[in-house]
């Protein structure tokens, strides 16, 4: 299928303003066309500018019909373009190969929610599994609108499975040339990396599951750990309970639960 984008779509990649959902998509597609075309690249699937979206609202279940024409068994990576907060990118990735969830971001922030959702969805739409989960270290913007080119040229990296090690200073020229051209190129010199993918990927932060066997399918974050302890310092009546909120998820947790969870992770070395 071929590429399409308007002129003020295009236009835009000739300022300083945020990059619109339509530049996004187009260069994505770039991104599926090469994969298609380029037997030596890993087997890829890009999906939509409104996915995150939709799933935020929508749940897991409503998202299996866009893998319908695509054989998920033969699938490496997933790609996803997230418009978050209708005012900045960034990138989601499933490695389906690896069983990893990446979450790259030009501003970094704590995204343990966004990641816990993600993991619920793979589980959903790629077999449950124990994934790994992190925030990539990853270059950054230095002015407020350049996040778009950023999650472009992730993207761009993650599909040859190749170091995020690009230039950052003329990302958008970059990125406009390669649209105009109708052909997406490397924004790097990195080559593809054979080894195993969260070792080159390092991340900036991640995510251990819990370290207690009863919630073991439940991803718990240093905000919920926060707030689990306060918890214990206000409550004194043993049948209290506590509501873990992990993404999508909601658990009920009486005050020996948390205790134990607690003694758990303090335990564990994976612990959060």
């Amino acid at each position: 299928m071929e590429m399409h984008i308007s002129n003020e779509a295009m236009q835009l990649l000739s300022t300083q303003e945020w990059l619109s959902d339509e530049v996004i998509t187009a260069y994505f597609e770039l991104l599926q066309q090469r994969a298609t075309r380029e037997t030596n690249l890993p087997k890829i699937k890009t999906l939509d500018t409104y996915f995150f979206t939709s799933l935020t609202n929508r749940g897991p279940s409503a998202m299996q019909g866009r893998f319908k024409k695509c054989n998920i068994n033969e699938l490496e990576l997933v790609l996803i373009p997230v418009h978050y907060n209708n005012n900045h990118w960034a990138l989601a990735v499933y490695d389906l190969k690896e069983g990893s969830i990446y979450w790259i971001d030009s501003i970094p922030d704590d995204k343990s929610t966004e990641l816990e959702l993600l993991r619920s969805a793979g589980n959903t739409l790629f077999g449950n599994r124990a994934w790994y989960l992190a925030e990539v270290d990853a270059p950054c913007q230095n002015n407020s609108w350049a996040c778009g080119e950023f999650t472009c040229a992730y993207a761009e990296s993650v599909a040859r499975r190749a170091p995020i090690d690009f230039e950052t200073g003329n990302l958008r020229d970059q990125l406009r040339l390669q649209i105009a051209q109708r052909k997406a190129s490397p924004f790097s010199t990195g080559q593809p990396y054979s080894g195993v993918l969260r070792n080159l990927y390092r991340p900036r932060q991640q995510y251990p599951p819990s370290a207690c066997k009863e919630l073991e399918d439940v991803w718990i974050t240093k905000r919920n750990l926060i707030d689990m302890r306060k918890f214990l310092q206000k409550t004194t009546q043993r049948k209290s309970r506590f509501l873990l909120k992990t993404g999508i998820n909601k658990v009920r947790l009486y005050q020996k639960d948390i205790i134990l969870i607690l003694k758990r992770l303090e335990r564990n070395s994976s612990g959060v």
